[in-house]
């Protein structure tokens, strides 16, 4: 689709760059932006407009897709839009408010991005 693509986690490289190679996703990937390496980790917004610096587009224009409490905070504080995939913990209903949308599964992002594309 010409997207780029960022993963931006808490874990340090080594280990984001040994689970994207094992499942062999790492070529999708423009950025790999570690927590270790920004001045402040999530919730703080580094991490996210880091990446966002690192691939030339403006937080605004961004999105962000989370299965944590501190990703949705940081993708807030950052002013990037993005969308809550709960995984096994539940986060609060007001930090759950500060996501664009709720997807429970990636499967349902593309037909969101999509219908929400057709309406521009």
């Amino acid at each position: 689709e010409g997207l780029l693509c960022a993963v931006a986690s808490s874990s340090p490289p080594s280990m984001i760059e040994y689970l994207l190679e094992r499942k062999g996703i790492a070529s999708f990937f423009d950025v790999v932006q570690s927590g270790e390496e920004v001045p402040h980790g999530k919730p703080d917004p580094d991490i996210f407009l880091i990446a966002c610096e690192k691939l030339g587009v403006l937080p605004e224009t961004a999105l962000v897709m989370e299965d944590s409490e501190n990703g949705i905070l940081a993708a807030y504080r950052a002013g990037i839009p993005s969308i809550w995939i709960p995984d096994m913990v539940e986060i609060d209903k007001e930090v759950q408010a500060m996501a664009w949308h709720i997807c429970q599964s990636l499967a349902e992002v593309p037909d969101l991005l999509e219908k929400n594309t057709a309406r521009d």
